[in-house]
């Protein structure tokens, strides 16, 4: 006889965060370069109960903070395979000032320093999700939720974004192209937990490009990533 299905227990949840909102005359409308559209998704919540990640994703640039950390630039995601195994990435830009004034003492010197530029992808345990949720709550990424600052006419990389997705379908989803959408700390977080993982041969099967390509194409419909593709693209360069 069958097992009989708890009507209670909440379903796992694979359809992708809908987009932001579009704001009056904001995106929908004609861009003007310089312009900013600001909008807040009023149907983000403000509190989410549940703590099982089914997808993380963060870029941030840190190069405007007066004591940034040993990098200048981050971009990580973390997204389920089968048999609880995750596909992780990491791509960390090394501070250029600090390859321009080596011998000058970095003022966050100790933190997480880089010699270079880091970029690695891995198949790792699913541990890795309640680590980050770690980070999540101490540095209270919900506060944020549905905010939305886009200035037209920037360069990539000059602010941020982040998506948590979780396994009830509730969400995190926070961006500004124009500032850091986290501090200094945070990121250094983010990094530490990762390289944690992606560098320690027990819990890492390191990828090669063509692995990484792979992996990607299985799983990016079930679990979209937008920016996912730009680490993929930047990996098989960079590797």
């Amino acid at each position: 006889m069958a097992a009989s299905k708890n009507e209670n227990a909440p379903e796992k949840n694979t359809q992708p965060i809908p987009p932001p909102p579009e704001a009056p005359g904001g995106r929908g409308g004609p861009p003007v370069c310089g312009g900013s559209d600001d909008w807040r998704d009023k149907n983000a919540p403000a509190q989410i109960d549940s703590k099982d990640i089914v997808l993380f994703q963060v870029e941030n640039s840190f190069t405007t903070f007066a004591e940034p950390p040993d990098f200048s630039f981050i971009h990580a995601f973390v997204m389920p395979l089968e048999n609880k195994k995750v596909l992780a990435g990491l791509y960390v830009r090394a501070n250029p000032w600090r390859r321009a004034r080596p011998e000058r003492n970095h003022p966050r010197k100790g933190q997480d320093e880089l010699d270079g530029d880091y970029i690695r992808a891995a198949v790792v345990p699913s541990a890795v999700f309640a680590e980050l949720q770690k980070v999540v709550e101490e540095y209270n990424f919900i506060k944020d939720n549905g905010r939305h600052h886009y200035t037209h006419g920037l360069p990539e990389n000059f602010g941020g974004s982040i998506t948590v997705k979780y396994q009830t379908g509730e969400h995190i989803f926070f961006e500004d192209n124009q500032s850091p959408i986290m501090d200094p700390r945070a990121g250094e977080a983010i990094v530490r937990v990762l390289r944690g993982y992606l560098d320690a041969p027990k819990k890492a099967k390191v990828l090669s490009p063509e692995e990484l390509a792979e992996l990607f194409k299985s799983v990016e419909d079930k679990y979209p990533a937008w920016r996912a593709r730009n680490f993929v693209n930047q990996y098989q360069r960079g590797k």
